[in-house]
């Protein structure tokens, strides 16, 4: 008799314990599988770096590798993990990226300077199969978010920065006196001069290059980007750059927060909802730019759900039934053992 309660507790206590943790689990966390980023949910996810809230998120480690699958390739970077932590509110989802970089680049001053970066990437439409882990490919893309070092930290690291010695004797339209060297956004600001000068100027903004845009600069530190493929990687219009970023630069380390809209074209990132991730690193300092960069493959980022009180109220109903089941089937093995004849 002894024996059979001991069963009993222990298959109570065990269909407890199952069912109270996988209503507890969160959806995103169970349909995961290794370097699963959780979003944990906040009233208003932090730009700061150093925020404190960062540390209620679990970091999970991304390993990173050189891009050998296409020219130009890399055999060898810097950056070979990235540690990331996830947050979320209302309207956004930001990723804190760290990792080690013993050199803080951000000027992009002469021709063979290159600035330190860092991309989140995810599937255009989640709904498709799982598009290649680089870019993309055709007729499944992705969008990417790139956060740019000279953008926020070196806006106004020009060419007499890089050369503080340099004489210079006058820049037409500039609005700058004689001697005075003009930056590039005297060109590119809300006075900017007449177009023909801006296409004298500064000939890239006068382009619409992007990368010349003084006035995105000075909105953000971070493209929005998609790909449908090696060589289709295309900027996306102004009024469709809604990614944000703040980064900070400590001892060897950066630190760099990337937050983007939860609702992207083709859908709406919800509490419970799992999304591929994929991320890329650029180390100024070895000359790495374009496709020569660290990348990972695809790893899966969930947003954390908050119970409600039905689910909280189920494990123990379902425990209580359960339970009940297993005390009349115990119950009933006693009486049929009392009416057993004894030998």
């Amino acid at each position: 008799m002894e024996t059979r309660r001991n069963v009993f507790g222990r298959a109570l206590a065990l269909t407890g314990a199952l069912v109270l943790g996988q209503a507890l689990r969160p959806r995103a966390a169970a349909a995961a599988g290794p370097r699963m980023i959780l979003a944990k949910a906040m009233p208003q996810v932090p730009l700061e770096p150093q925020a404190p809230a960062w540390q209620q998120a679990e970091p999970v480690d991304i390993e990173l590798s050189p891009q050998v699958v296409v020219k130009p390739r890399i055999y060898e970077v810097t950056a070979t993990h990235v540690l990331v932590r996830a947050l979320y509110d209302a309207e956004r989802l930001a990723l804190l990226l760290e990792w080690s970089d013993a050199r803080r680049d951000v000027g992009m001053a002469r021709g063979q300077t290159f600035r330190d970066a860092a991309a989140v990437q995810f599937p255009a439409d989640p709904t498709r199969p799982l598009p290649h882990f680089a870019m993309g490919e055709p007729g499944n893309a992705v969008v990417i978010y790139q956060w740019k070092a000279d953008w926020e930290l070196g806006p106004a690291h020009d060419v007499n920065e890089e050369y503080p010695g340099m004489v210079v004797d006058f820049y037409p339209y500039a609005g700058k006196a004689p001697g005075a060297m003009a930056e590039a956004s005297d060109y590119t600001g809300p006075a900017s001069p007449p177009w023909p000068a801006v296409g004298a100027y500064n000939p890239a903004w006068w382009a619409k290059n992007p990368l010349a845009d003084g006035e995105l600069k000075r909105k953000t530190s971070v493209e929005k980007l998609t790909a449908a493929g090696f060589g289709s990687l295309t900027h996306q219009p102004p009024e469709e750059q809604d990614g944000v970023g703040k980064a900070a630069h400590t001892g060897d380390r950066w630190q760099v927060v990337i937050a983007v809209p939860r609702r992207q074209a083709a859908f709406a990132l919800g509490p419970g909802d799992v999304l591929p991730v994929n991320f890329a690193l650029w180390d100024g300092a070895n000359r790495e730019r374009g496709g020569e960069k660290a990348v990972g493959s695809w790893s899966f980022l969930g947003l954390e759900r908050a119970l409600d009180a039905p689910a909280l109220a189920l494990p123990p109903l379902v425990t209580a039934a359960v339970g009940g089941a297993l005390w009349a089937l115990v119950r009933r093995m006693q009486v049929a053992e009392r009416r057993t004849p004894q030998p």
